[in-house]
């Protein structure tokens, strides 16, 4: 399992891409060639068996890509079963919030941020002249 919610999304979101860049490659290399000019009546290169392949191949893909997409944004897949991406979507943290509720969240994180970081340069400041007393013993 993932380290997080968000890279759980990312790798949900990469999975649906992957399907989608396959789903165009088998078009590009499976489809049947058409004619550009219409006048002319060439007999198709493909036989009935290739094209039922190749639309069932098509369809199966795009119902696989509709899938995913739909777990990835729907709220609920069922009523009583909310899907696993659902359930990352809802818990990610701001997705319930307003924008001003989110810019006051996010400037007390950066004064959390500023204390901690102030305690830690104290810290370090300790420590270097600690580690200045011991080189000042041994000379």
């Amino acid at each position: 399992m993932s380290s997080d919610r968000l890279t759980e999304l990312q790798n949900q979101i990469s999975e649906l891409t992957f399907k989608f860049y396959t789903f165009l490659g088998i078009i590009q290399r499976d489809s049947p060639s058409v004619s550009l000019d219409t006048q002319l009546n060439h007999p198709p290169d493909s036989s009935e068996e290739d094209l039922l392949k190749f639309d069932t191949q098509t369809k199966d893909f795009a119902v696989q890509i509709a899938k995913s997409s739909r777990a990835i944004h729907d709220v609920r897949y069922s009523s009583d079963f909310p899907t696993q991406s659902s359930q990352l979507i809802q818990s990610l943290p701001g997705s319930s919030s307003t924008e001003e509720e989110q810019v006051k969240e996010m400037e007390r994180l950066e004064e959390e941020n500023q204390v901690e970081s102030d305690k830690l340069k104290e810290r370090v400041d300790k420590a270097e002249e600690q580690l200045n007393k011991i080189r000042e013993m041994d000379y």
